[in-house]
């Protein structure tokens, strides 16, 4: 048969086609740069969250630990205390509870400075913390004084070893950015054998023997006894 060629429609043809291209070009830009855009978006808001929650941890964390010890504080230690007594009901154990007050303290931080006596702080917590086994817990209760827990303490002669070893540690030379000084710790103890002792009532035996201690000499450990007659070392 007879072919016919119409110049018109293939130049339409034509046209039509590449306006076609040229549109599913536009589209595919247009998509690549709103699929670009939301992969910065995702991008940022992850950041964001990342942020977000990095900061509520630190947040959540300084509520719960002091920040120059990096120990406990006393919001965290008080159910710590509380988990330390349903264990030993529970299992029927004994613990002690030592409560630390640093003798001369205020004499060091009244003649070199707060800034000293934060770095006198931080060491003498370090110090302490390398005389105790991993599952004694160490807080910062506020000030220079500090509580410490000790579980499973069987005889009264292992929580001596720990005390003396404390007072040892703290009573030695202290080199704060080139400056000397030297304190020393007052320990009240406090130990639980069952009953009803809580964890008020612990905190205050050990804190009246730590005073004890204060009083009759500094730079040593006193046990509570209920007719306040203590036990020196």
């Amino acid at each position: 048969g007879v072919e016919y060629y119409h110049p018109e429609l293939v130049g339409a043809y034509k046209t039509l086609t590449e306006k076609y291209v040229d549109y599913l070009l536009n589209v595919i830009v247009l998509l690549l740069s709103v699929g670009f855009f939301i992969k910065i978006l995702v991008d940022n808001l992850r950041e964001k969250n990342s942020q977000l929650k990095k900061a509520n941890k630190k947040l959540k964390r300084s509520s719960l630990y002091d920040e120059l010890t990096d120990t406990p504080n006393r919001r965290l230690f008080y159910p710590q205390l509380q988990n330390t007594i349903n264990l030993a009901e529970r299992n029927n154990q004994r613990f002690a509870l030592l409560y630390l007050d640093f003798d001369d303290f205020k004499k060091v931080n009244d003649k070199l400075g707060h800034a000293i006596g934060d770095i006198l702080l931080k060491k003498a917590a370090k110090r302490i913390s390398h005389c105790l086994r991993k599952s004694d817990i160490l807080a910062r209760m506020g000030g220079d004084e500090f509580a410490i827990i000790l579980p499973g303490m069987k005889k009264e002669e292992d929580v001596i070893t720990i005390a003396q070893k404390i007072i040892d540690a703290v009573d030695s030379n202290f080199d704060l950015n080139g400056q000397d000084a030297t304190i020393g710790v007052s320990i009240g103890i406090s130990c639980f054998q069952g009953g009803s002792s809580n964890t008020e009532e612990l905190i205050r035996q050990a804190d009246e023997a730590m005073y004890y201690a204060k009083k009759s000499g500094k730079n040593k450990y006193e046990f509570y006894k209920v007719n306040k007659e203590a036990k020196a070392n």
